[in-house]
């Protein structure tokens, strides 16, 4: 019974996962392609949202776990007791984070329009505006992560998980937005 228990569990949070990414392709595809959405809903395209979430699989490992092994070496060898540190050293590793999956993550935009480029150029299409990516990273991770952190601190409420669950979903849409932008700018060659 309790394995019916947790495939309901996760049948919503799937369902949520393919209308989100479907979404963002159809989002992508109208930046780049100027695709038009059929009536309210972007064109299904299941391909290339399976390959879209394999992409971003890949970008996941590569670039989050080093991080991930990093941020547990760093606490087991200077953890105190103490969590005072704990939520600038999480907003550091994030911005990190934030900064190589822009670095990497042009191959996202590419794969929702049908079109593919390898990881490294990506990375090489990026290499002109690091910097800027660098600053990009912090406004992106900052604000969010200080609004989680209070969350998780002073409002433990169904009320404010749904509003996190929301900021979640525009923090992606936010996200999607400038890897379409870098991807229209630095690999498609159009001015912004």
């Amino acid at each position: 019974m309790e394995d019916i228990e947790g495939i309901q569990f996760l049948i919503p949070i799937i369902i949520e996962a393919l209308f989100f990414l479907w979404v963002l392709i159809g989002w992508h595809r109208f930046i780049l392609l100027q695709e038009q959405p059929n009536a309210f809903f972007p064109k299904w395209h299941g391909g290339r949202i399976l390959s879209y979430v394999g992409k971003s699989i890949i970008i996941t490992l590569i670039v989050g776990l080093p991080i991930t092994l990093i941020i547990i070496l760093f606490f087991a060898l200077n953890y105190d007791g103490s969590d005072a540190y704990d939520m600038p050293v999480i907003i550091l590793f994030c911005v990190i984070f934030s900064y190589y999956s822009f670095r990497l993550g042009l191959v996202l935009p590419a794969t929702a329009i049908g079109s593919s480029i390898p990881l490294g150029v990506s990375w090489n299409s990026t290499a002109e505006i690091s910097r800027s990516l660098w600053l990009l990273s912090i406004i992106f991770i900052v604000p969010f992560m200080t609004l989680q952190e209070l969350n998780w601190a002073y409002f433990d409420t169904i009320l404010t998980g749904v509003c996190i669950h929301i900021l979640y979903g525009l923090w992606s849409i936010i996200g999607t937005s400038i890897l379409t932008t870098l991807y229209d700018h630095l690999v498609d060659g159009h001015e912004l």
